[in-house]
């Protein structure tokens, strides 16, 4: 039987594996999450939350997004591993979360979960690109917060429908001579001078999602960046809202993050392997 634990962060829902036995190999990892992801012929999940453990933290934690690839980090994920790893005595309120992106720190509240995403290097975000789509010029903004962002403005930007948001987000992720790992594509609207409004395209789901962690952030210290917003910010996602802390360092270079938002379990679900 493989028991799995649903858990969604602002409606960004994940299947919870505990495979710190090593019970499931990368090659198994890959065939669950293509399968079990699939909302009409399985459970349905933007991915797979592997909980490992580790040498260096209380806990590992692999995410194998629904097209089976793995990705080096997710926001909203690890909030849900955090708040799994508590419920299951595996780690305490406050943590350590070893990931490919490096070690990020969580604790563990009533209904949310707070991240201390450590240092984001602003020094090698790109303010104003350019991307030509359908005769158009698109302008994006680029950071990296454990995976690629792009965020596109919609003032900035002539989009007429969700559906050429979508278009534009599948678009961007697949353009490897700009993106050459692929990327997560934020909507952004400015709502006032606390908070904003965004829409993710996730890599690796190919979709929009109901809430990216990750996207909350990039969008958060893009937008400051660009246009002056103060921290705290409150990240409006579809599914709910993401509150992003940050102090950006001298020369603004770098920014010390930290996200806070909803995860809740809700389901336990067994399957036959």
């Amino acid at each position: 039987m493989i028991k799995y634990t649903k858990v969604n962060g602002n409606g960004n829902n994940f299947l919870v594996l505990n495979n710190r036995d090593n019970e499931y190999d990368d090659v198994h990892l890959r065939t669950m999450a293509l399968e079990h992801c699939n909302v009409k012929t399985s459970i349905g999940a933007d991915g797979i939350l592997v909980v490992e453990k580790s040498d260096i933290a209380d806990i590992k934690m692999r995410i194998i997004n629904r097209n089976g690839l793995e990705g080096e980090m997710c926001g909203n994920g690890a909030r849900c591993a955090a708040r799994y790893a508590h419920n299951k005595n595996m780690a305490p309120e406050k943590m350590a979360m070893e990931t490919m992106a490096g070690i990020v720190k969580a604790e563990v509240f009533k209904d949310t979960v707070k991240l201390d995403l450590g240092y984001v290097n602003t020094k090698d975000a790109i303010l104003d690109g350019t991307a030509e789509y359908k005769g158009k010029t698109i302008i994006y903004h680029y950071l990296y917060v454990g995976v690629p962002h792009a965020v596109v403005y919609l003032h900035q930007n002539e989009i007429a429908s969700i559906a050429e948001m979508k278009d534009i987000g599948e678009y961007l992720d697949k353009n490897r001579e700009i993106f050459s790992e692929g990327v997560n594509v934020n909507f952004v609207r400015l709502l006032d001078s606390e908070s904003i409004d965004v829409t993710t395209y996730e890599r690796g789901v190919d979709d929009f999602t109901d809430s990216c962690g990750t996207g909350s952030c990039a969008s958060a210290v893009i937008t400051a960046l660009k246009f002056g917003i103060q921290s705290p910010v409150t990240v409006q996602n579809p599914g709910g809202i993401n509150k992003v802390s940050f102090k950006f360092g001298q020369n603004n270079e770098e920014c010390m993050v930290e996200l806070e938002g909803k995860a809740v379990c809700s389901a336990e679900i067994e399957m036959i392997d």
